[in-house]
């Protein structure tokens, strides 16, 4: 079966934990000399990560730059292009996925993808989240 993309839009990626948020807050993104920033920088980065979120009929991709932002719904997936230039940040199996659940980190809203080897937390806007919380459900289902 060829892989189709299925749905594109931004997202951002957060694993942040309360670690994280602690060592940014105590000694900023790249502040604090003692510290070190690459430590710090590292610790920010899992607070935020902007990209562009893919599902596919065959897997949920997140990813950033120009050959995973030119994707397009309904086209047939190549992640050649991603994979070479090293744009591929998560790649995510639908069969993998064990579960999904809403939830919240701050304010925003987020979907955790749950999976065998840890749980994937992005976030959209409410309105969007639940079109893509459906459409990974769906393609999942599909996928089955």
């Amino acid at each position: 079966m060829s892989e189709t993309v299925l749905k594109v839009g931004s997202t951002t990626f957060t694993n942040a934990n309360l670690k994280d948020v602690a060592t940014v807050v105590a000694h900023g993104a790249a502040g604090n000399p003692l510290f070190g920033r690459k430590k710090a920088s590292a610790a920010s980065k899992n607070l935020a990560e902007g990209g562009t979120a893919i599902l596919t009929n065959q897997r949920f991709v997140f990813g950033k730059g120009k050959n995973i932002k030119k994707m397009a719904e309904g086209s047939v997936a190549d992640f050649s292009g991603a994979a070479a230039k090293g744009e591929i940040r998560h790649e995510i199996p639908l069969g993998s996925i064990l579960a999904i659940n809403q939830g919240k980190q701050g304010l925003s809203p987020v979907l955790d993808l749950v999976t065998d080897t840890g749980t994937y937390r992005f976030s959209w806007m409410q309105k969007a989240l639940l079109e893509w919380e459906a459409a990974i459900e769906s393609a999942k289902a599909q996928c089955e």
